[in-house]
Order: structure tokens, then sequence, then C-alpha cells
């Protein structure tokens, strides 16, 4: 099956809207609606204008792919398989409490299909597009598209890149303690059992804290996106952004409403005009 990049199967996705408006356009004789990117996609993007050019290319999680990060780690010992210094302290680390508006939002392998290519990140409220972008500047991220205050997607023009950043970036795995507490363990990144299934994809996993500017440090949650990370439709009350994007959503849907009645009105008048 041939691949599509998450660029290629949003395109696609928002060619195929335009062509079934048109269609029904043509078929009831009546203006063509515009497409609207949340009406199609569930959430509106914001473009970074990163030059693609960055593509991991192969997947990073295969059997070859391991043997050949193992081989790395004997021979030189201080990296792992993905060349950043490996955690000197392996003790399992407390959850770090993050100030948040919304709950994380956990996915089912059993009840949702993945998005390839695209991420999606928790722990964003205190950040900006250009925040977000900068953080994954290394991998050349292609838009966001801002879920709520506290969690965004961020799309990638490569399959295998959003496994990379997990790898990477994801150095923690949330687990139960034997006395039920909430912590976060280090990740051995070259043991088979990462990512080794579609349902590690699924998992939250925890960066290192960051340095986003000064006075500023950020912890993310990270997990493969998938088609239920979208926008809600009725905005959280207690977020003045939610209530802001919801009223433009609105007044969009006015304006294409609006558009379509005056084409309408222009085409019965013609109409009525020609006989």
């Amino acid at each position: 099956m041939e691949y599509k990049s998450s660029v290629d199967e949003v395109e696609a996705r928002l060619q195929e809207a335009k062509e079934a408006n048109e269609r029904r356009a043509a078929r009831f004789g009546v203006p063509i609606i515009p497409v609207r990117e949340q009406d199609v996609l569930g959430v509106r993007r914001y473009m970074t204008h990163v030059n693609s050019n960055f593509k991991t290319g192969f997947d990073i999680t295969s059997s070859d792919e391991r043997l050949k990060a193992a081989a790395r780690q004997e021979r030189f010992q201080s990296t792992n398989n993905i060349g950043y210094q490996q955690e000197t302290n392996q003790e399992q680390q407390p959850l770090i409490p993050v100030k948040t508006l919304e709950p994380r939002r956990n996915a089912s392998s059993h009840e949702e299909d993945l998005r390839t290519g695209v991420i999606h990140v928790y722990g964003v409220d205190t950040l900006s597009t250009k925040n977000i972008k900068d953080i994954f500047i290394a991998y050349y991220p292609q838009w966001v598209e801002w879920i709520n205050d506290s969690s965004c997607n961020v799309a990638f023009d490569d399959e295998f890149t959003p496994r990379r950043i997990l790898l990477e970036m994801g150095k923690y795995q949330e687990v139960l303690s034997e006395n039920g507490e909430t912590i976060w363990e280090l990740i051995d990144k070259v043991s088979p059992n990462v990512l080794e299934t579609e349902e590690e994809l699924f998992r939250w996993r925890r960066t290192d804290s960051a340095k986003v500017r000064e006075g500023l440090d950020v912890v993310l949650f990270v997990r493969n996106a998938t088609m239920c990370d979208v926008r809600p439709e009725k905005p959280n009350p207690k977020s003045n952004w939610s209530r802001s994007i919801h009223r433009m959503d609105v007044m969009d849907t006015s304006t294409s409403k609006k558009f379509f009645k005056n084409d309408l009105r222009s085409t019965i008048t013609k109409h009525k005009h020609k006989k």
C-alpha cells in the first residue's frame, strides 16, 4: 500500500471535501460552499512555515535497526541508539505536577485509529505556536493543530518521525508502583519492548524538563495522535482562548452561510431575468 504523509493525507481529505461540494452544487444548481478546515479535519491548522527537509525515512523501531542500535551502544558505550547522552540516574521519577486547564485524554488502541505522521502533545498551556515549533524544530514540524488550552497535535511530513520523537524525547513512561502511586520510569531505549507493537504508540511518554525561555521550563507528555484528537464542539467556559476560537468558528460559519445565501439569491435573480 502506498504511504501518504500527514501533509498528503490532509490535503487529500480537503480536496475530497471540495470535490464533494462541487458535485453537490452542480447537481442542485446552487453555489459551491467553501470548504472549512475545521469541518473536515475537526481542527484548525496553524502553519509553521518550516521547510520539510527532514525525513526519518525508515522505521527505527524495526528489529534490524534495533540490532544496529545495540551494536552502536556496545561500541561507543557513551550514547544510546539515537545519539543523545543516556541518563545516569535510572531511578523511577515521581510525577511532576503540571498546571493545566484541561485533563489529559488517554487514547484507546481498541477504539481509535492512529494518524500517520502526527504526535499529540499535552501540557502546552503556557506555550505558543512558535514555542511548539521551536521545541520540535529539529524534526521540521509542518503545522500545529490546537485542541484546547492544554493539548495540541503536531504534524510532520514523514511516517516515522513521530516514532523517532517518542524514542528521543519520551524518556519516561507512566507506571504504577507497588503502593499504587503513579510514577514515571526511565525507558530503556534499546529494549525490544519499546514501540515494538502499535499499541505502544497509544501510551503516554514524558519528556525531560525543557527551557522555553528565561523563567519558563516545561515538561511535556507525548503520544501518537489518533483520529479522535480533535477540538471539542463546545468550548471550556473557563477558557478565554477556547471561547474566542468558538466565536471565530461561529463567525466563519455565518460568513459561509451569508456567502452561500448571497450567491444563491444572485443565481435565482439571474434565472428570473433569463425567463
